[in-house]
């Protein structure tokens, strides 16, 4: 997995074999509803993801992630590409490593 730094965008690739996906989020210092926004698919994409879906598992794993921390993180913003492989998990996962390297200020590529 990468794990990038952009501003204020916390960002993760992860890719194994034939399946790929990508979250960035936005941390907020209070409870929001997120603004999810799908980023654009390259030519000849196939769009596989539906945004609900997306925002549902990364709710999902930052309540995870947050009751396992004993710490309350929020997100106001989450960008996903609709063309990455559909899964009904990836994304908990996805959030949990994110929230749990910010926390222990682990490593970022900083662009």
């Amino acid at each position: 997995m990468q794990f990038i730094k952009d501003n204020d965008l916390y960002k993760v690739a992860r890719i194994t074999g034939p399946t790929h996906n990508f979250l960035a989020i936005r941390l907020s210092k209070k409870k929001c509803v997120p603004q999810v926004i799908p980023l654009p698919i390259k030519q000849g994409g196939v769009e596989r993801l539906d945004k609900e879906k997306v925002l549902a598992q990364v709710l999902n794993g930052l309540d995870v992630v947050n009751q396992e921390l004993g710490k309350e993180y929020f997100v106001s913003e989450i960008q996903f590409v609709p063309s990455d492989t559909e899964s009904s998990s990836v994304y908990i996962f996805l959030v949990n490593e994110l929230i749990k390297r910010i926390d222990s200020n682990g490593e970022f590529v900083v662009i």
